[in-house]
């Protein structure tokens, strides 16, 4: 006879194994220790242990041995009476194993990057457990695509899968090694012949575990037919008819536990309820299960009536739909925090979407409150994982200011100062070398400084290009960590190795060194693009510090475990069930051939879990009808729920049956909305008469007429925006260039041009433009539209020297006084028409002002100019009237270049402008006249630096609103 029992889906597993045991001791506390429980998970153990705490009404007890079989860690299963052959070999380190593999691939594929081999070693790692979980050989592989008759690409995987078929088996024989999951099916194999060829003195209990894998499923036989053994199964299904049982597939809950079933040759009806239960399953349960009925007796529910399972089955569950992830995790977050209020009740939240946790996690951060969360976070995300990541993208030969920046910025960093210090000279730094390009002479000091610092980089930076063998490349990594992290009174392996996060990176670290020797000779390249692939593969959990009732786990972490509130989270086709992807090593005729599980199998493993989760006494379904701009699919456990309660008449119309009672989704709607939306009024700034500018340019004119907050910020508070830290080349940048090229050919040629005027222009925008050859966009794209305007300009030269128009100037700078109040300015080039007049034109590389807003004064940069031409304020050029103002638009597309010419008189125009400009100055001569951001917001500028300043989107409104 066999001893199996099972524990009802809506009864806390750990709580009723725990009182059953203590039961069974008869008070005798100590006499638990006798015996050992194997669960699930490491998880399951230690919620074990805390019911025991629960339930042993404070007396002193020694607990049973608790060990987890589902985990493939060595030193966990192992089992001292099992007479296990001393010679058998250990396990290879996982990452060893990956580092051999990702060897082979890479020898199979040399233009692959290593990072790319590194997690495909992954994937290969992953898929040999696989196979060897399930017990099965690789003999077979190469007749199974002859006779699947496969297509091409197939055969091409097996031809790859030779590493694990002929080349894996070797490296394994002289590491002296198996693999985790071949050994663990040894150990499980030798403690079942044991027991089998003696049974135990004392109790044997299997509680938990479904018997997926073949050897786990052995063991499991073996132990439920001990004298003092027993097998525990998490909410069998009994009440199932026996028809829908006989349908029972891999999609669904009971499937895994009718395979065991079958492998211990056990009845249903023989299962009996732990703890000699004999109460009838709750509606709940009765819900679920229904709910989950097989679609080929799913005809059932149309006989379905409300005696069968009352609406008490609804108590205690309920479902939110939110509109988007966002929404979905500040209900989620509300949820656990106001469990919170209850004392000693505990809520978690379960799902599979890591995103939507990270979400939650952050939000219940904003309460301090830290959760359980067994995700955990990946070492690259964290400081320790950053600096290492850093250290190597400032020592790579193209490292640039925010690499170089982001390493002397971060906490660590101190390069024997201390910390603060470090950070000050990395600000001064960056502002004498990339943020304020315009100085002429850098700051001599921080030169020296940042220079010390790169030469610090140097034993990784000079040996960049040359192959190396990995185990060099980390001890030059760790050793320079150590050196740049060191501050004037700390040495950095004391600062960087501190912690949980330090202390894991360092484990790592140690663990990765071990298993590098014999690895590919590698370039600095290499290495960061591998290093990076291992380390955001790696997740550091924290073990102190945690809340106690609060959790947020994935449905793997969660079996066997109970809380007063479960959440769970993400119910969207995808999540619930998970997608089961695309198997890049199998196609699904392949694997059901070859033996392994479907991808199906992962759907009824997920709806065990939904039933198990559903089950407890208070339950929130949530899900966001979108993700992004997409919309979202419901879960099919959900759909199948609702099908049931249409059949109960319990959803009538538009609502529905599993409405929360409270508001919860208005109320996370309110979490992050202002009790009243208030905007901030417009800027009214009104500075005193002595801090107002008494002198501006002719392009400011413009600004200070459409927007004089901008005036105010630029010329009173002295702000400017700083330089990008990446030179990037931006229009600006592109019309300087240009400018530069064609006024320095007019300035070597003022009179007559030369025969071979266009190859003169050319070699000087060529110089010009090798200024900015490590830019490729400079070369590839706006050469060839400068060889473009070049051609044009010099043809448009000669027409116009032809007529009699010569240049008198160019880039001309300019300066007038009116009333006191200096005007400045400088021309791109001005030149005297045959009649002795003035022609002032202004190079636009970009867009070009509308001439009606010229017209109007809102452009007032060429009057201006012709203005100061007037006064005579440009050196060199005679006062004159100027009888043409231009804007040439050098494109350098289709149309190189374009000559629009204003038609209105200019002197009408100039004139105009100064009338605007000297009631501009008496107006804001006035110490009440306010600098106020766009006062007439049809007319507000294109580009607007100071726009976020001014909180112009708060208040205002865009000039295609009016």
């Amino acid at each position: 006879m066999k001893h199996v029992f099972t524990i009802p889906p809506d009864t806390a597993f750990a709580d009723a194994l725990a009182e059953g045991l203590l039961r069974e001791a008869g008070g005798d506390t100590f006499k638990l220790s006798e015996a050992l429980i194997l669960l699930p998970t490491r998880r399951a153990c230690r919620h074990l242990r805390e019911a025991f705490l629960r339930h042993g009404g404070g007396k002193a007890m020694l607990l049973p041995r608790m060990q987890p079989i589902g985990d493939l860690d060595e030193d966990e299963l192992y089992f001292t009476d099992a007479e296990i052959d001393a010679a058998m070999p250990p396990a290879i380190a996982p990452v060893r194993r990956q580092l051999l593999l990702a060897r082979l691939i890479a020898g199979k594929n040399p233009g692959m990057p290593l990072d790319q081999a590194a997690q495909l070693a992954e994937a290969l790692a992953r898929f040999l457990d696989e196979v060897q979980i399930e017990q099965l050989g690789f003999s077979s592989l190469e007749t199974l695509v002859k006779e699947q008759d496969l297509a091409a690409h197939w055969q091409e995987t097996v031809v790859f899968l030779q590493i694990l078929t002929k080349e894996w088996p070797k490296i394994l024989g002289d590491e002296g090694c198996i693999d985790p999951a071949e050994r663990r099916n040894r150990v499980l194999a030798a403690q079942a012949a044991a027991w089998r060829a003696k049974a135990p003195n004392y109790r044997v209990i299997a509680a938990g575990s479904t018997g997926s894998m073949p050897a786990t499923a052995e063991l499991l036989d073996v132990i439920a037919g001990l004298p003092q053994g027993a097998v525990i199964l998490p909410g069998l299904d009994q009440a199932m008819d026996e028809e829908s049982w006989q349908e029972v597939t891999e999609t669904h809950p009971q499937y895994g536990l009718k395979q065991l079933l079958e492998k211990l040759g056990v009845k249903r009806s023989d299962v009996r309820r732990w703890n000699d239960g004999t109460e009838k399953i709750s509606s709940r349960v009765r819900l679920l299960q229904e709910s989950m009925r097989p679609a080929e007796v799913s005809e059932a529910w149309q006989k379905l009536k409300p005696a069968d399972i009352p609406r008490e089955a609804l108590q205690g569950l309920a479902r939110l739909e939110l509109d988007h992830p966002q929404e979905e995790a500040r209900a989620i977050a509300l949820l656990l925090h106001e469990a919170l209020e209850t004392p000693r009740k505990t809520a978690t939240l379960v799902t599979p979407d890591r995103a939507l946790a990270e979400r939650v996690s952050a939000l219940l951060a904003r309460w301090g409150i830290e959760a359980n969360d067994s995700g955990g976070t990946p070492l690259a995300a964290l400081p320790i994982g950053g600096f290492l990541l850093d250290i190597l993208a400032a020592a790579a030969p193209d490292a640039t200011p925010v690499d170089d920046l982001s390493l002397l910025k971060h906490p660590f960093a101190a390069c024997g100062l201390s910390p603060a210090e470090c950070r000050s000279h990395a600000r001064q730094v960056e502002m004498d070398l990339w943020r304020d390009t315009r100085k002429k002479e850098r700051k001599a000091d921080s030169k020296k400084w940042f220079r010390q610092f790169k030469d610090s980089l140097k034993p990784v930076s000079d040996t960049w290009n040359k192959p190396l063998p990995l185990a060099a490349h980390l001890q030059t990594h760790i050793k320079l960590a150590e050196q740049i992290a060191t501050t004037d009174d700390t040495a950095g392996s004391d600062r960087i190795w501190q912690g949980e996060a330090g202390e894991a990176a360092a484990a790592w670290l140690d663990e990765w060194q071990n298993a590098a020797h014999d690895f590919l000779p590698l370039t600095g390249a290499d290495y960061a693009e591998l290093f990076a692939g291992f380390l955001r593969s790696i997740t550091m959990r924290p073990r102190f510090g945690l809340h106690p009732r609060i959790s947020i786990l994935g449905p793997l972490e969660t079996r066997l475990i109970h809380a007063d509130r479960v959440i769970l989270g993400g119910m969207n086709e995808g999540s619930w069930p998970p997608d089961t992807g695309v198997d890049p090593w199998m196609s699904r005729p392949m694997k059901k051939a070859f033996g392994l599980p479907l991808p199906e199998r992962r759907i009824g493993l997920s709806a065990h879990d939904f039933v198990q989760l559903a089950s407890a006494p208070e339950v929130f379904l949530t899900r966001a009808r979108r993700s992004g701009n997409t919309p979202t699919v419901p879960s099919r456990f959900l759909l199948q729920l609702d099908a049931v309660l249409r059949a109960l008449d319990y959803t009538i119309g538009k609502q529905d049956a599993l409405e929360a009672a409270l508001p919860w989704k208005e109320w996370a709607r309110m979490l992050d909305e202002p009790e009243q939306i208030k905007p901030c009024e417009r800027p009214n700034p009104k500075p005193p008469s002595d801090q107002r500018p008494k002198e501006l340019s002719v392009t400011d004119i413009g600004t200070w007429q459409r927007n004089p907050y901008a005036i105010y910020a630029r010329h009173v508070l002295k702000l400017r925006p700083l330089d990008p830290l990446e030179d990037e080349i931006d229009a600006a940048e592109r019309g300087s260039m240009i400018h530069k090229a064609l006024d320095e050919f007019i300035k070597q040629h003022p009179a007559d041009l030369p025969p071979n005027a266009l190859p003169k222009l050319m070699e000087i925008g060529r110089k010009i433009f090798t200024e900015y050859e490590e830019h490729p966009q400079a070369k590839a794209f706006w050469w060839p539209r400068f060889e473009r305007i070049a051609a044009w300009f010099v043809d448009n030269e000669r027409a116009q020297r032809a007529r009699g128009i010569m240049p008198v100037k160019a880039e001309a700078e300019g300066h007038i006084s009116l009333n006191g109040f200096g005007l400045k300015g400088r021309a791109d080039r001005i030149d005297r028409m045959p009649d002795g007049a003035l022609a002032i034109t202004d190079y636009k590389t970009g867009g070009v002002p509308k001439v009606k807003e010229v017209e109007a004064g809102y452009e007032p940069q060429l009057p201006l100019l012709a203005l100061i031409a007037a006064e005579g304020g440009f050196a060199g050029v005679p006062a004159g009237e100027t009888s043409t103002l231009a804007y040439w638009k050098l494109g350098g597309g289709r149309e190189a270049a374009k000559i629009q010419t204003l038609k209105e008189d200019a002197t009408t125009l100039r004139e105009n402008a100064r009338d605007r400009l000297e009631q501009l100055v008496k107006a804001f001569a006035d110490p009440a006249m306010p600098y106020q951001a766009v006062p007439k917001p049809g007319l507000q500028p294109r580009y607007d630096k100071y726009a976020h300043l001014a909180r112009l989107q708060e208040w205002g409104r865009t000039e295609e609103e009016v």
